[in-house]
């Protein structure tokens, strides 16, 4: 336990040096804290003191939730490299091109990723002769998943027989084997998937 205590300090120490030496990193500091204080409350803004970290908690993401996340990032990283191009070439924000690009891709994903997931749910429930879904943002559910390790409840059916919860694992529905019907959730919100269910834009 203290041999991996010394490590991550000397791992830190490595990269606040970094940090005080190249302007990139900083913007990576920066812009990594920030997201991490968005997703995970105070704590995540401790991710900008190592940023790989960060990175390490996003592969574990990938590794669970593999299909959505490729889905998302067949958008984002894209965009992130075409915020690169631009910064590199308008010469007031060449020297914040890397903080740029990193910015964009962790926005980028957020909202695809909430379109992909509201697509997703509805699209599904489609298929379930279900119009209106109760569900969490995805912003939400991250949030949920870093609090408490719960995977479920991030959305529900409204108005089916039995009761079904949102899997980001398989993209579909789950649903209860003890015969439950359905019951609303509270602080959801209800959302009419008339219309969204056909945008298949962002599916891969």
């Amino acid at each position: 336990m203290i041999f991996f205590g010394f490590v991550g300090l000397v791992l830190v120490g490595g990269w606040l040096w970094l940090a005080y030496i190249f302007r990139s990193v900083r913007q990576i500091s920066i812009v990594v804290g920030g997201f991490g204080f968005v997703l995970t409350g105070p704590f995540g803004f401790l991710w900008g003191f190592f940023p790989p970290a960060g990175l390490l908690m996003l592969a574990h993401y990938n590794t669970q939730f593999s299909d959505f996340f490729a889905a998302v990032f067949l958008w984002s990283i894209p965009i992130a490299f075409v915020t690169l191009i631009l910064a590199m070439l308008w010469k007031r924000t060449e020297a914040y091109m890397v903080g740029f690009s990193v910015l964009a891709f962790f926005v980028s994903s957020l909202i695809v990723a909430e379109r992909i997931s509201l697509s997703d749910m509805c699209r599904t429930a489609h298929s379930l002769d279900v119009t209106e879904i109760q569900r969490m943002s995805f912003l939400q559910s991250l949030r949920l998943t870093n609090a408490s390790h719960v995977f479920d409840n991030h959305a529900i059916l409204v108005g089916h027989e039995l009761q079904a919860y949102w899997s980001y694992r398989t993209r579909d529905w789950v649903f209860q084997d003890d015969g439950r019907g359905y019951f609303p959730l509270y602080g959801y919100s209800v959302t009419n998937c008339q219309g969204i269910a056909s945008d298949a834009g962002l599916h891969n």
